[in-house]
C-alpha cells in the first residue's frame, strides 16, 4: 500500500505488510424528525472508518523493532493536518482519503514484531485513481445533452461546466428533471461551473474573470447535494437549452 505516494516498505527492508483492513461500511445514525404521523427520516449520519494496516518487522530483538515504529510514525505523521491518498494493495486503482490516527507498541510473535498503523478515513468511500469526463456539444436552437457514464458501487460527484449561450436564465436537468436554475445575464460562451459536493458554483465573463455566483440561484429548484444521491452508478443525462457546450469530470466511487 501507499500513503501520501510512500510504500512504507521502502522505509526499512525489515518491512513486510502481513494485512490491510479497509474501513468496509461503518455504522451510520438517522437523523429523525416528528412528523403528523410519526417519525420521519431527515438525513443520514455516517461515522468516520478507519483503514487499519498491520506491519510485520523482521527484528529479534526489541530495540530493532521500535527503531523501525519511529520511521513508521515519522511516515504516518508527515503531514498529519489534512487528508492523502492512501492505495490499498490489491486495489491499485483506488485510494481513500486518509489520516494518520494511532500507531501501536511492537508486539512480538514468532521472532517479528508486529505494529499495527490506523488511518481515519472521514469518508469511508474510496475513489477512482482515473478522473473520468465526458463533454457534449449542442446545436444552436436545440437542447445540448451530456451523456455520464458512472460505474463504481456509490453516487458520483461531479464538477460540471456549461458554456452559455446568449439567455438570461441557465437550467440544468438530470435525466429529463430540473435540478438547478441561475438567474443573471450571460452572453455568448461565459462559463458556468457548477461543483456538486461541496456545493459551489462560478460564473466566468471576459469582462470580470471567474466570480462565485451562488447568489444568483433559483434555490425554489436548485438542490446540488440531491443531485449527487442521483447520481448512482449507470447511465445519465444532464441537459440544458441554455447550454452551447456541457462538460463534466468525475471519479468512480466504490462502497
Amino acid at each position: 500500500m501507499k500513503y501520501n505516494g510512500i510504500d512504507p516498505r521502502t522505509l526499512d527492508p525489515r518491512i513486510s505488510i502481513a494485512k490491510e483492513i479497509p474501513p468496509g461500511a461503518p455504522a451510520s445514525e438517522l437523523e429523525t424528525i416528528k412528523g403528523a404521523e410519526g417519525e420521519i427520516v431527515a438525513g443520514r449520519t455516517i461515522k468516520h472508518g478507519e483503514y487499519k494496516v498491520i506491519v510485520n518487522v523482521a527484528s529479534r530483538t526489541r530495540a530493532g523493532a521500535w527503531e523501525v515504529r519511529e520511521k513508521l510514525a515519522a511516515w504516518a505523521r508527515s503531514v498529519d493536518t489534512v487528508t492523502h491518498k492512501l492505495v490499498p494493495t490489491h486495489r491499485p486503482a483506488r485510494y481513500y482519503d486518509a489520516i494518520f490516527k494511532d500507531i501501536s507498541e511492537p508486539e512480538f510473535t514468532f521472532g517479528f514484531g508486529v505494529i499495527t498503523i490506523t488511518f481515519a478515513v472521514p469518508r469511508p468511500i474510496s475513489h477512482g485513481i482515473e478522473e473520468n469526463y465526458s463533454a457534449a456539444s449542442g446545436i444552436e436552437g436545440e437542447s445540448t445533452r451530456l451523456v455520464v457514464d458512472a460505474a463504481g458501487s456509490s453516487y458520483i460527484r461531479p464538477m460540471l461546466e456549461i458554456t452559455a449561450r446568449e439567455t438570461e436564465r441557465i437550467e440544468l436537468k438530470v435525466d429529463g428533471t430540473l435540478f438547478m436554475a441561475i438567474d443573471r445575464p450571460f452572453v455568448q460562451g461565459d462559463i458556468l461551473n457548477v461543483q456538486t459536493d461541496p456545493p459551489a458554483v462560478w460564473v466566468t465573463t471576459e469582462e470580470d474573470g471567474k466570480q462565485p455566483a451562488e447568489k444568483y440561484l433559483d434555490y425554489t429548484v436548485t438542490d446540488l447535494e440531491g443531485l449527487c444521491h442521483q447520481l448512482q452508478p449507470g447511465l445519465h443525462s444532464v441537459s440544458s437549452d441554455q447550454a452551447d457546450r456541457i462538460s463534466a469530470t468525475w471519479r468512480d466511487e466504490y462502497l
